[in-house]
């Protein structure tokens, strides 16, 4: 059934008027409107009638995010002072200096002047000794994909880095310190794209020189960072989504968090998930591209942000200066090459 159809449901002794919703959505009587499933539910289609609530995970495990689309993403329900490892895939004990209570998921970084006695704890007690250093770490993440065919590796290349470091300015809206700018431009994420091959695709995320703890805006306190990082790509199904049906933004246009494409204004250059303001001696009319054009020869505009070829005016200043030497002229060319791969035959790594 398609998603956003108004139909005419039996409930509590009468018809009420309800809509069909999206996968990971239920329908709420109360609020006629689609909401998320809640944490340790999950919805993973459209069905032929309306639900009003969605699939519970199994006993003893849970969700970590609202709206889950699969029942691959009930997940293990760990006990108080442990937290679940996104990595093994099990239950790991809060170290020593970390607890996880009954109001969290997972552990945190105990107050300023607590600690705990034991790995595994889910309260903090008051101690003398001064709280651990900050580190900086260099953390490297390896990911796989479900990528397909390779008819547009280009474009399978770039939707993966793009939705890579989508994901990680979405986790950045509770961790602040996750990125160093709005781009992220501290995560580097390289691609080893090897389509329909048994050894499968991956990509690599690195993370340069970023603090071993990041404080939770949600919860108040310290969190693991690598705990962080992995969490974020808990929910892959933007990247599996995009794979299979790539949101393709037109020239000039960026991809919001949301997943909708938003079009740059003249003066600007879409650059990613940015709308970037062009130079100085530079100019972007409509339509928009991905680029700013420069302006012609002995010409140039006097602020950023030229819109109109017509704000690149003659430079009446401009000197030019002959004159010859017996050196040579040495054209130095920086190339930066991304190989990818593609070979016979299918297995997701």
């Amino acid at each position: 059934m398609e998603a956003g159809k108004l139909l005419l449901i039996w409930l509590e002794g009468g018809f009420i008027q309800a809509q069909s919703c999206d996968r990971g959505k239920h329908w709420s009587p109360e609020k006629q409107t689609c909401e998320k499933c809640p944490v340790g539910t999950y919805q993973d289609n459209v069905q032929d009638f309306v639900p009003t609530e969605c699939k519970r995970c199994p006993d003893s495990t849970t969700t970590f995010i609202e709206g889950a689309t699969l029942k691959s993403y009930c997940r293990v329900d760990c006990p108080l002072g442990t937290e679940y490892n996104f990595r093994y895939h099990n239950c790991s004990l809060c170290p020593v200096g970390e607890f996880r209570n009954e109001v969290v998921q997972f552990c945190y970084l105990c107050p300023y002047g607590h600690t705990t006695v034991n790995s595994g704890s889910s309260a903090c007690i008051k101690t003398n000794s001064n709280p651990p250093l900050i580190q900086k770490l260099n953390i490297t993440i390896a990911l796989s994909f479900n990528l397909g065919p390779c008819e547009n590796i280009n474009h399978v290349t770039s939707t993966v880095q793009q939705n890579v470091l989508f994901l990680m300015r979405r986790q950045r809206a509770r961790y602040p310190d996750l990125c160093a700018s709005d781009n992220c431009d501290n995560i580097r994420v390289t691609i080893q794209s090897v389509c329909n091959a048994s050894e499968g695709a991956r990509a690599h995320i690195d993370v340069i020189n970023i603090n071993d703890f990041l404080f939770d805006n949600k919860v108040e306190h310290y969190r693991n960072t690598l705990s962080v990082l992995l969490e974020a790509f808990y929910d892959m199904t933007i990247i599996q989504d995009t794979l299979a049906n790539p949101p393709i933004c037109d020239t000039g246009q960026i991809l919001k968090l949301d997943g909708e494409c938003e079009s740059c204004q003249p003066g600007q250059f879409a650059n990613g998930f940015q709308c970037r303001i062009c130079a100085k001696n530079e100019y972007s009319a409509k339509p928009v591209n991905n680029f700013c054009v420069k302006c012609p020869p002995n010409t140039k505009t006097e602020k950023e942000g030229s819109s109109n070829s017509s704000d690149c005016k003659e430079d009446d200043k401009t000197v030019i200066i002959a004159a010859s030497t017996s050196g040579a002229v040495v054209l130095c060319a920086v190339i930066v090459i991304v190989a990818v791969v593609c070979w016979r035959g299918c297995k997701w790594c």
